[in-house]
């Protein structure tokens, strides 16, 4: 069995560090060579605790088989698309590369762009005009709309490549490794039956769309939910030096992860609070250092109003209408349906009162204190409520596009998890199966939203808020089995 994760592991992840290696080094051939040297090398190292972790899952003949077909098909699909993220001219290899709009789209080329005119004094650098309509090479640029603590991590790939299309290769390949290993590595802590079915899940996650465009997009949000996961599970077994920071560029950066805060508040972990605030004001100290005080002033002056009016995003009023899949694109969604009365004012109402919801939520399900983590079960269950919170808390966005349901897979095959028992996994996955592939036949922005495709997204979006509001609603009526209890860490760390 460890052969064959092994050789599973290799494959994956073979094109993808072959795309990070041509940012280096241009010639093809080399490329391929180191990537899958490197790959072996990787495999050889996780393979043993990954074989561990799957082994109770894979007993079944049944599971087996069927991770064997899910593997397959994910290394095939990260194929293609490495060999597009290495090399902008290789269209061919898009997702879904008969659509323009996928071909074209980058969520990445605004995090590269206002790293450049963060160089140019005087430069309000969330101007929209300087990002649109334009496009560098076959990629249309992506306004910036992130708060300026959230330029580090950019500031970090670009301090390795400075080219857009080598930033471009090596910002997928670190996405790619955060994401897999936040999957493959929270399924290892869970441990037990139910970590062995939570990471034969993960490899469902690694073949679905969601995983596969979301990655070529380049979109933080795809790095923000995992990172975010990460961090509460360090802070919730008592790993602050290690989750703090995490937790703090997260929320710095994407705003929305700051729920985890409210979360720890309310759970009186002062602690965990203080720590994660000292590492926010060092973080911002560095950008303060590292970009001056103008993004800042920017940010709050410019781009909160357009961001709270929704002048942020004009594309959800029109051609976004069918892929935002936000609470506020829900209010649009229904007005262009036919229900008049929510006009973008009332839409903007809702989406408002909906965020003040997840925060009391948040603050409810806090209160009731941190689980014990000490079985598998109970690991699982304050996984799937991290990622519930986090979801709940991202669809406040005015925009949310196809990378904002990456975790809603993710939080479906944690679900499959719960009975590692192969009727209700398989199950699971079927439903999981089906709800990212109605997803991903969603219409483009290039192609007019048919009233159909609006209705069937607005039902995605009522499940996602289903599922996660939830998950969250059990882990409130569970409560912690002792309000004054503490987490059992070495069970936690095991």
């Amino acid at each position: 069995m460890r052969a064959c994760v092994a050789v599973a592991v290799t494959m994956w992840l073979a094109p993808v560090l072959a795309a990070g290696v041509h940012a280096f080094w241009p010639a093809v051939i080399p490329s391929m060579v180191i990537g899958v040297a490197l790959a072996a090398l990787v495999a050889r190292v996780t393979a043993p605790a990954l074989a561990a972790t799957l082994a109770p899952a894979l007993r079944s003949r049944a599971v087996a088989a069927l991770v064997a077909l899910l593997a397959d098909a994910a290394a095939l699909q990260i194929a293609g698309v490495s060999v597009y993220m290495a090399d902008p001219a290789q269209a061919r290899w898009s997702y879904q590369s008969s659509d323009p709009f996928r071909v074209r789209h980058s969520c990445m080329t605004a995090y590269f762009e206002a790293m450049r005119f963060c160089a140019q004094p005087g430069t309000n650098i969330y101007e929209m005009s300087l990002y649109e309509p334009r496009a560098i090479g076959p990629l249309k640029v992506d306004s910036f709309h992130y708060p300026p603590p959230f330029l580090l991590l950019p500031a970090a790939v670009h301090a390795l490549r400075a080219d857009v299309f080598q930033f471009r290769a090596l910002w997928f390949v670190m996405q790619c490794g955060i994401l897999a290993g936040a999957v493959f590595g929270l399924a290892r802590w869970i441990a037990g039956r139910e970590g062995a079915y939570a990471a034969a899940g993960g490899v469902l996650a690694l073949a679905s769309p969601q995983f596969v465009y979301s990655l070529q997009q380049g979109n933080v949000q795809s790095s923000a939910m995992p990172l975010g996961a990460v961090a509460l599970v360090l802070l919730g077994t008592g790993r602050l030096a290690a989750g703090a920071p995490l937790l703090a560029y997260v929320a710095a950066a994407k705003i929305f992860p700051g729920i985890l805060l409210v979360y720890l508040a309310a759970a009186r972990r002062w602690k965990a609070v203080a720590v994660v605030a000292v590492s926010g004001m060092a973080i911002v100290a560095l950008t303060l250092g590292l970009f001056g005080a103008r993004p800042f002033q920017d940010f709050v002056r410019h781009e909160l109003p357009r961001i709270s009016s929704g002048a942020a995003f004009p594309q959800t009023e029109n051609i976004g209408i069918g892929v935002n899949l936000s609470v506020y694109g829900l209010a649009v969604r229904l007005r262009t349906l036919g229900l008049a009365v929510l006009d973008q004012q009332r839409g903007l109402a809702v989406a408002s009162v909906y965020g003040l919801l997840v925060i009391a939520l948040a603050a409810a399900v806090g209160w009731r204190g941190l689980p014990d983590l000490a079985t598998p079960a109970a690991r699982n269950r304050f996984l799937q409520l991290v990622l519930a919170l986090l979801i709940l808390a991202s669809l406040r966005s005015p925009f949310v596009g196809f990378y904002g349901y990456v975790a809603v897979v993710w939080l479906l095959t944690l679900v499959a998890a719960e009975r590692p028992a192969t009727a209700w996994a398989i199950g699971w996955w079927t439903a999981t199966a089906v709800f990212a592939i109605v997803h991903a036949l969603l219409p483009s922005p290039a192609h007019a939203p048919t009233p159909l495709a609006l209705v069937v997204s607005s039902v995605l979006v009522g499940v996602a808020l289903a599922l996660s509001g939830g998950v969250v609603i059990r882990a409130w009526r569970e409560g912690a089995p002792d309000r004054r209890a503490r987490v059992s860490y070495a069970a936690a760390r095991s």
